[in-house]
Protein backbone atom coordinates (compact mmCIF):
# COMPACT_ATOMS: atom_id res chain seq x y z
CA UNK A 1 0.00 0.00 0.00
CA UNK A 2 1.49 3.14 -1.25
CA UNK A 3 0.01 6.02 0.88
CA UNK A 4 1.18 9.67 -0.33
CA UNK A 5 -0.11 12.69 -2.37
CA UNK A 6 -0.76 11.80 -6.13
CA UNK A 7 1.89 12.72 -7.94
CA UNK A 8 4.15 11.23 -5.82
CA UNK A 9 2.55 7.85 -5.81
CA UNK A 10 2.47 8.11 -9.98
CA UNK A 11 6.63 8.72 -9.95
CA UNK A 12 7.39 6.56 -7.20
CA UNK A 13 5.35 3.19 -8.58
CA UNK A 14 6.80 2.41 -12.05
CA UNK A 15 4.37 -0.64 -11.66
CA UNK A 16 1.56 0.88 -12.23
CA UNK A 17 -0.57 0.93 -15.36
CA UNK A 18 -0.09 3.89 -17.20
CA UNK A 19 -2.91 5.25 -17.22
CA UNK A 20 -3.44 5.12 -13.37
CA UNK A 21 0.14 6.81 -13.28
CA UNK A 22 -1.09 9.59 -15.74
CA UNK A 23 -4.21 10.47 -13.61
CA UNK A 24 -2.25 10.74 -10.64
CA UNK A 25 0.05 13.02 -12.12
CA UNK A 26 -1.74 14.98 -14.64
CA UNK A 27 -5.39 14.98 -13.20
CA UNK A 28 -4.96 15.69 -9.61
CA UNK A 29 -3.87 18.99 -8.10
CA UNK A 30 -3.57 20.21 -4.65
CA UNK A 31 -4.48 23.82 -3.48
CA UNK A 32 -2.69 25.12 -0.42
CA UNK A 33 -4.37 26.90 3.06
CA UNK A 34 -3.28 29.48 5.51
CA UNK A 35 -4.73 28.15 8.53
CA UNK A 36 -5.20 31.01 10.96
CA UNK A 37 -6.11 30.06 14.99
CA UNK A 38 -7.49 32.46 16.86
CA UNK A 39 -8.03 32.41 20.65
CA UNK A 40 -10.65 33.94 22.30
CA UNK A 41 -11.14 35.01 26.43
CA UNK A 42 -15.28 33.95 25.64
CA UNK A 43 -16.85 31.53 23.32
CA UNK A 44 -19.40 32.68 20.27
CA UNK A 45 -22.84 32.12 20.86
CA UNK A 46 -23.06 29.84 17.98
CA UNK A 47 -22.77 26.26 18.33
CA UNK A 48 -22.21 25.19 14.97
CA UNK A 49 -18.87 23.49 15.01
CA UNK A 50 -17.71 24.15 11.29
CA UNK A 51 -19.15 27.60 9.08
CA UNK A 52 -18.86 27.78 5.71
CA UNK A 53 -18.74 30.80 4.63
CA UNK A 54 -20.00 32.11 1.41
CA UNK A 55 -18.32 33.83 -0.80
CA UNK A 56 -20.54 37.01 -0.93
CA UNK A 57 -19.93 37.21 2.41
CA UNK A 58 -16.37 36.55 2.05
CA UNK A 59 -14.64 35.80 -1.07
CA UNK A 60 -11.05 34.10 0.23
CA UNK A 61 -12.03 32.66 3.95
CA UNK A 62 -13.30 29.30 3.11
CA UNK A 63 -14.81 27.84 6.37
CA UNK A 64 -14.08 28.73 9.47
CA UNK A 65 -13.87 25.86 12.71
CA UNK A 66 -14.52 26.30 16.68
CA UNK A 67 -12.19 24.16 17.17
CA UNK A 68 -13.37 24.31 21.50
CA UNK A 69 -16.16 22.32 20.09
CA UNK A 70 -14.16 19.89 18.52
CA UNK A 71 -12.60 19.13 20.72
CA UNK A 72 -13.42 20.28 24.79
CA UNK A 73 -9.49 20.62 25.72
CA UNK A 74 -8.62 22.89 22.84
CA UNK A 75 -9.69 25.88 25.23
CA UNK A 76 -9.69 26.80 28.65
CA UNK A 77 -13.19 26.41 30.21
CA UNK A 78 -15.27 29.53 28.89
CA UNK A 79 -12.45 30.29 26.21
CA UNK A 80 -12.83 29.93 22.74
CA UNK A 81 -10.52 28.48 19.51
CA UNK A 82 -11.50 29.13 16.33
CA UNK A 83 -9.36 28.34 13.04
CA UNK A 84 -10.13 29.56 9.75
CA UNK A 85 -9.12 28.16 6.51
CA UNK A 86 -8.24 30.86 3.86
CA UNK A 87 -8.62 29.49 0.08
CA UNK A 88 -5.10 28.63 -2.32
CA UNK A 89 -5.02 32.13 -4.02
CA UNK A 90 -5.25 34.29 -1.25
CA UNK A 91 -3.16 31.90 0.97
CA UNK A 92 -1.10 31.95 -1.92
CA UNK A 93 -0.94 35.84 -1.73
CA UNK A 94 -0.28 35.73 2.37
CA UNK A 95 1.94 33.25 2.48
CA UNK A 96 4.78 35.87 3.29
CA UNK A 97 3.09 38.19 5.29
CA UNK A 98 4.00 38.81 8.85
CA UNK A 99 1.45 37.66 11.57
CA UNK A 100 1.38 41.29 12.78
CA UNK A 101 0.80 42.57 9.55
CA UNK A 102 -1.93 39.83 8.67
CA UNK A 103 -3.56 39.20 11.97
CA UNK A 104 -6.10 42.84 11.49
CA UNK A 105 -7.32 41.48 8.34
CA UNK A 106 -8.37 38.15 9.73
CA UNK A 107 -9.97 38.85 12.76
CA UNK A 108 -12.30 41.45 10.35
CA UNK A 109 -13.19 38.84 8.42
CA UNK A 110 -14.02 36.67 11.37
CA UNK A 111 -15.90 39.32 12.50
CA UNK A 112 -17.94 39.42 8.89
CA UNK A 113 -19.02 35.96 9.91
CA UNK A 114 -19.48 36.28 13.57
CA UNK A 115 -20.17 39.50 14.39
CA UNK A 116 -18.59 40.64 18.56
CA UNK A 117 -15.62 38.32 18.37
CA UNK A 118 -13.07 41.15 17.69
CA UNK A 119 -13.10 42.21 21.18
CA UNK A 120 -12.10 38.79 22.74
CA UNK A 121 -9.24 38.09 20.78
CA UNK A 122 -6.01 37.39 23.15
CA UNK A 123 -4.10 36.02 19.98
CA UNK A 124 -3.73 35.35 16.05
CA UNK A 125 -1.64 32.70 15.06
CA UNK A 126 -1.02 30.84 11.59
CA UNK A 127 -0.23 27.48 9.79
CA UNK A 128 0.79 27.16 5.73
CA UNK A 129 -0.41 23.95 4.25
CA UNK A 130 1.21 22.96 1.54
CA UNK A 131 -0.22 21.05 -0.06
CA UNK A 132 -3.44 20.88 1.81
CA UNK A 133 -6.47 19.70 -0.29
CA UNK A 134 -7.35 18.17 -3.67
CA UNK A 135 -8.77 21.00 -5.91
CA UNK A 136 -11.98 19.89 -7.77
CA UNK A 137 -12.93 21.37 -11.34
CA UNK A 138 -15.16 20.41 -14.31
CA UNK A 139 -14.62 16.98 -14.47
CA UNK A 140 -12.61 15.96 -11.48
CA UNK A 141 -14.93 13.41 -10.02
CA UNK A 142 -15.37 11.36 -13.63
CA UNK A 143 -11.34 10.83 -13.10
CA UNK A 144 -11.05 9.99 -9.55
CA UNK A 145 -14.43 7.22 -9.87
CA UNK A 146 -12.04 6.11 -12.89
CA UNK A 147 -8.75 5.67 -11.05
CA UNK A 148 -10.93 4.03 -8.14
CA UNK A 149 -12.53 1.67 -10.66
CA UNK A 150 -9.03 1.16 -12.21
CA UNK A 151 -7.46 0.45 -8.67
CA UNK A 152 -9.94 -2.73 -8.18
CA UNK A 153 -8.01 -4.29 -11.12
CA UNK A 154 -4.29 -3.10 -10.40
CA UNK A 155 -2.14 -5.60 -8.66
CA UNK A 156 0.08 -6.07 -5.65
CA UNK A 157 0.32 -2.18 -5.75
CA UNK A 158 -2.59 -0.60 -4.08
CA UNK A 159 -2.59 3.37 -3.26
CA UNK A 160 -4.23 5.26 -0.32
CA UNK A 161 -4.44 8.88 -0.21
CA UNK A 162 -6.86 11.42 0.10
CA UNK A 163 -7.05 12.25 -3.45
CA UNK A 164 -9.18 9.12 -3.55
CA UNK A 165 -12.21 10.92 -1.70
CA UNK A 166 -12.50 13.97 0.58
CA UNK A 167 -9.23 15.39 1.96
CA UNK A 168 -9.30 14.83 5.54
CA UNK A 169 -7.71 12.87 7.80
CA UNK A 170 -11.07 10.18 7.69
CA UNK A 171 -10.90 10.44 4.12
CA UNK A 172 -7.49 9.15 4.50
CA UNK A 173 -8.18 6.26 7.20
CA UNK A 174 -11.19 5.25 5.04
CA UNK A 175 -8.69 5.05 1.55
CA UNK A 176 -5.92 3.42 3.58
CA UNK A 177 -8.36 0.63 4.93
CA UNK A 178 -9.97 0.17 1.27
CA UNK A 179 -6.51 0.01 -0.02
CA UNK A 180 -5.44 -2.75 2.34
CA UNK A 181 -8.91 -4.69 1.85
CA UNK A 182 -7.68 -4.85 -2.21
CA UNK A 183 -4.77 -6.31 -0.84
CA UNK A 184 -6.08 -8.88 0.97
CA UNK A 185 -7.82 -9.73 -1.94
CA UNK A 186 -4.61 -9.48 -5.06
CA UNK A 187 -2.88 -11.63 -2.23
CA UNK A 188 -5.48 -13.74 -1.61
CA UNK A 189 -5.29 -13.74 2.04
CA UNK A 190 -8.54 -13.81 4.65
CA UNK A 191 -9.38 -10.82 6.43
Amino acid sequence: VVATTAGVAGTLCPGLDPCIRQVLTSRIEYGSTLVAHIGLRSRPASDAMVIPVPRPVHPDLCVITQDHLLSPTAAPPGAGLISTYWLDRWSQRHRHTPDEVLAPSVVDALESVLPGLSGSVEFVTFDPWSPSVVRSYPGHYRHIAWLADALQRQGRIQLAGDYLTASSVNGCLVSAEAASARTVRVLGLSG
